[in-house]
């Protein structure tokens, strides 16, 4: 009688599941032949939606299958489907601050012509982006998948927007708390623009010089301007540079932008100055 007993129990869970999926794709084929009407924005968002609704879909995550699906039904209406909020998914302070980063590269590009200069692209970066949020505690490779497709199509945004705004610089700062080598949050939005910028410019080559203050022996704040110098260049790699392409160095204490006498704590000292060939 258990073995009868297990044997229906099975058979309900497939039937179960093959309502359940009969049920996701009813709710999807009418998106898929809707006739949609709005912006080249929103049909491309339409588009995108609805794959990532399908790539859900074969995952079996059904419930983001539907969430997307509606998402692309909105799209497919004209409407301009805001993006994912990253302080919402109650992530751990170590992803919502790429997230955030990467929200306000998304936003700068939706609000500046990215939907008008390159529709396609800029809808694919808004969908790689919800991908990337909602699913940021899925495995690694899935959601390395979304971040790259985001980068990729961001970039190309950026770059159709660069001929509307002023030629990028090939001179940038970043600065560093006292005694610290890693990115300050300020640094990290220079270090984007840096990337940004070595793609509207074809640049070849980033030349990356760290410094610090006259605070501490000399010896060691050579080691220290090492350090910072090292570590833009791991925030650069991360973004994509190749690593081949960046040249490092440290001079301490040397060249100081604010001339001190030995022993001073002074910000502008501590900093690695950018140059892009």
């Amino acid at each position: 009688m258990s073995q009868v007993k297990g044997f229906l129990a099975a058979v309900l869970v497939l039937a179960l599941g093959a309502c359940t999926t009969t049920y996701i794709q009813d709710q999807l084929n009418p998106i898929r032949s809707m006739q949609t009407s709005g912006s080249a924005f929103t049909q491309a968002l339409h588009s995108e939606y609805l794959w990532l609704a399908d790539a859900e879909y074969a995952g079996n995550d059904l419930s983001d299958a539907l969430y997307y699906g509606e998402k692309a039904r909105r799209a497919g209406n004209g409407e301009e489907v805001a993006p994912e909020d990253p302080t919402a998914q109650g992530m751990p302070s170590s992803e919502a601050a790429e997230m955030t980063r990467a929200h306000a590269r998304l936003m700068a590009a939706l609000e500046g012509g990215g939907k008008t200069a390159a529709p396609a692209a800029m809808a694919r970066a808004q969908v790689a982006f919800d991908c990337m949020v909602r699913e940021w505690c899925e495995i690694h490779d899935a959601i390395a998948g979304c971040r790259d497709r985001f980068w990729a199509a961001l970039a190309e945004v950026e770059a159709a927007l660069m001929p509307m705004m002023e030629p990028p610089a090939r001179d940038y700062l970043i600065f560093f708390d006292w005694n610290k080598s890693d990115v300050r949050n300020d640094a990290s939005k220079v270090l984007d623009e840096v990337v940004s910028a070595m793609r509207a410019l074809n640049a070849t080559k980033v030349n990356l010089i760290g410094f610090t203050d006259t605070s501490g022996a000399a010896s060691y704040n050579q080691i220290l301007s090492v350090r910072r110098a090292s570590s833009a260049k791991e925030y650069l790699e991360l973004r994509g540079v190749n690593a081949n392409a960046i040249m490092t160095s440290g001079r301490g204490e040397n060249d100081l932008l604010v001339p001190t006498p030995d022993g001073v704590r002074e910000e502008e000292n501590r900093r690695v100055e950018i140059t892009l060939e």
